[in-house]
Parts: C-alpha cells; structure tokens; sequence
C-alpha cells in the first residue's frame, strides 16, 4: 500500500511540473506579454527615440555597436508575431532591502521635445546602458591558485589595465529602461509622481550571439521638476515604493534544443505512467483478441 502511494505521488509530482513549468504553456497562455505593454506600436529603435526622451548619451542610439545590436534583437523579438521567442512570466517579488533600488537609475536630466509629449501634457522617459563585466579565474585557482588572493582592479581601469591583472571580458548586457507617462507639472515647481517603469535587461556571453533578455517591472516614486527655458525635466529622486511587488519575466528564442527538453519531459511523464500502470498489473493470461492491436498491447 505504501509502495503505490509513494508511486502514485511522484507519478502526480512530475506531472504538475511538467504543466506547470512548461514553456510552451507559460508563452501561449501569455502572463508574460503584458511587459511588452509599452514597446506594441514601436517598429524600430529609431522610433523609439522620437516617442521617449532619453538623457544624453543614454539613449539607443548612444551606446556601443554591442549594446545596440542588442537591443535591436530584443526589440525584434518584442514585436514578432510568429512564435519565434518564448515570452515568460516568472512570478513577483518584495523588494525589501534600499540597496536593490532598481528605480534609482532614473535620477537624470531629460529634454522635452513635442514627439515626446502625449495628448495629455506628460511625457514618456527612458535610459540605456550599456557594459562588459569581466571576470578572473574559475573555481580551480580559486581553491588551489592565486586569483583571490591577487591584487584586484582599482575602479575605472581599462580593457589593458585589466587584462594586465588576469581579467578576461566575460558578459556584455544593454540594460533599457522605460516609464509610463509622467505629467509635465507648472514650470519650476517641484512634484513627486508614482510611474511604472519597466526594464528590459539582455545579456550575451559572446559578440553578435542572440541575447537573453530579463523583464521587470516597478513601481517608482519620483521627485521632479520641469525647466520650461532649457524644455528640460529633472529627476532629483527615485525610489522603490515600499510593499510593491518587482515582477520578473524573462525573454529568450525558441530553439530545437528547448523544444528537445520539452519532449524528453513528456516522454518521461509516459513512461512514468506507464510504469506504475504497470506496477499495479499481476501476470495473467489473455486471450488472443484480447491483444490484437497495439493499442491494446500497449495499454495492457
């Protein structure tokens, strides 16, 4: 008896991850569309500069040829329509800790033109940036070698500087940002507004392979003012609303190696049933019509 309770409970266990951890359910039901929300009426990147005000040097167009193909793929993969790319949601998370201030990034001076204004006197902002993260040694020297112990880089230092103490670039990721509207309040006054921001983080561990992209989503409160003379807005802070949930997603292509996982999954999920479907058999004799198809071979 305890034998096929423990056989059924795995049988049933497997089941519901194989359902509920399932790409291919997650991207159609489509929870995780809705970050793409404010990106559904751009075609380009070009566009996106017309209809969102971004910082200088901070833009699309602004970052390196790395962090602008980047974000080209992941905007491609944002408005395709062919199933292309997996769309998933992966739940929401407390941001309990001030350090993991993900809206901070918006403290900037933007320049308000009119493409950028929408209907109702506000306006849409964004920020790009972009980088490489470098790395030094692996799990070996750091037991047995000296890549702890050795002298580390001093902030700012160069691709030379770096290389020079045993760094290798590692991983390169354009991290976009982008809010709903914010309201243009009277000149020199200075206004605090509650906006979404969401966030648009890819990463690649190689030049010109297909990144991966992290979605999030935020709540902000910002404290702002707009300069009618210089057609400016400045972002004086920016902060996580206490009790507001991060929403992550995530946003990668769909490859034969995922669709492969999913299969061996479910083929796994049959022979799982099919053993315990088994387990419960005694040997019996059948009669001949009793297995005349292999439907019914398979099912006795």
């Amino acid at each position: 008896m305890v034998n096929r309770l423990a056989g059924l409970f795995c049988a049933i266990l497997l089941t519901i991850d194989v359902v509920a951890n399932d790409w291919e359910i997650i991207s159609y039901v489509g929870n995780g569309r809705h970050f793409l929300t404010p990106l559904l009426d751009v075609e380009s990147v070009d566009d996106m500069e017309v209809d969102y005000s971004f910082p200088a040097m901070s833009s699309p167009n602004g970052v390196s040829k790395i962090g602008r193909f980047m974000i080209d793929v992941a905007l491609a993969q944002l408005i395709d329509r062919t199933g292309a790319s997996y769309v998933l949601s992966m739940g929401s998370f407390s941001i309990n800790d001030p350090s993991s201030n993900l809206c901070g990034s918006l403290r900037q001076t933007y320049p308000v033109f009119g493409t950028a204004i929408s209907k109702n006197n506000s306006i849409h902002l964004g920020k790009v940036k972009d980088g490489i993260t470098y790395l030094r040694g692996n799990t070996l020297t750091h037991l047995i070698g000296s890549s702890v112990t050795s002298p580390v880089a001093a902030p700012g230092a160069n691709d030379k500087q770096l290389q020079d103490l045993g760094y290798v670039p590692s991983r390169a990721f354009a991290d976009m940002r982008i809010t709903t509207p914010l309201p243009l309040p009277p000149p020199g006054q200075v206004t605090q507004f509650n906006l979404s921001m969401y966030r648009f983080f890819s990463t690649s561990y190689c030049s010109g392979c297909t990144p991966y992209t992290e979605l999030g989503l935020d709540m902000c409160s910002v404290v702002y003012s707009y300069n009618d003379t210089a057609s400016t807005i400045t972002i004086a802070s920016s902060d996580n609303i206490p009790g507001f949930q991060h929403v992550l997603g995530m946003m990668f292509q769909r490859t034969w190696g995922t669709m492969a996982s999913l299969i061996v999954r479910f083929v796994c999920v049959v022979m799982v049933l099919g053993a315990f479907g088994a387990s419960e058999k005694t040997v019996r004799w059948t009669e001949p019509g009793d297995v005349d198809s292999w439907f019914k071979r398979l099912i006795h």
